[in-house]
């Protein structure tokens, strides 16, 4: 309770933010014996500059990988090709950690790859072919941090989704810290964390609060605007008024 009180004083996170911190760190302890359909990617994001979400996002996944120095981040960081295997003899470094890091994990242009990313966050194996024509298959929990200037409502080409867990840090931390302070801050959080009810019940009260929008509906939304601009209702009667010509 102290550790959770102190996040939302030092990065003035809601309790809503908490939540989603804990089901995620909860989800990555479970390890295999997380139902895979309720899994979810943690994704901090912020536009504003100097709010500590990537250093909070190194802690965190250095942490939930039982290592204290977070100097060890290349360990546990990957990038989507990587974890997708666009790039040919790629293995996913899921595969040997617990929680893995990516920095501006999307693409620009998700169009082409969305489906095939919901597939994967929702498995736990696949196969990978070494140089040689050798494959193997290998296994992991797909739990990934990732980190972001921009929001969900960018990449997502549904009208929703609730596969992620999206925190805002929307300003800088409230306190000075050293990195030992941040990472004794997040350790007591991660350590301290508890699971109290069933998954699916968790999942349940979770979901109106991981629920994004996507790119369909930010379209809609700005189209609905547009259709109300007194300019285009005006061009709308112009155009379906009779004139005083063709009524004569």
């Amino acid at each position: 309770k102290e550790a959770c009180e102190r996040l939302m004083r030092v990065y003035s996170l809601s309790e809503m933010d908490i939540k989603k911190l804990h089901f995620f760190v909860e989800q990555v302890k479970a390890g295999e014996t997380f139902p895979n359909s309720l899994r979810r990617m943690l994704y901090i994001w912020g536009a504003e500059m100097k709010t500590g979400k990537t250093t909070s996002a190194t802690m965190l996944v250095s942490l939930l990988n039982g290592d204290t120095n977070e100097n060890n981040i290349a360990h546990y960081s990957s990038t989507l090709a990587q974890e997708m295997q666009v790039k040919s003899f790629a293995v996913p470094k899921i595969s040997e950690c617990n929680a893995v890091l990516m920095d501006e994990c999307f693409f620009a242009d998700m169009g082409k790859m969305y489906a095939d990313f919901k597939r994967f966050i929702t498995s736990s194996n696949g196969r990978a072919r070494l140089p040689y024509g050798q494959e193997f298959e290998w296994t992991g929990q797909p739990n990934y941090v990732s980190t972001s200037n921009d929001s969900l409502r960018k990449f997502i080409k549904d009208w929703s989704d609730r596969r992620y867990l999206s925190i805002e840090f929307k300003s800088k931390p409230t306190e000075k810290m050293t990195f030992s302070q941040i990472k004794s801050l997040w350790a007591d959080f991660v350590l301290n964390s508890t699971r109290t009810k069933s998954w699916s019940e968790w999942a349940d009260e979770l979901a109106p609060m991981s629920e994004e929008k996507g790119d369909r509906t930010e379209v809609t939304e700005e189209l609905e605007i547009d259709l109300r601009k007194l300019n285009f209702i005006e061009r709308i009667l112009a155009l379906t008024t009779p004139s005083t010509s063709s009524s004569n």
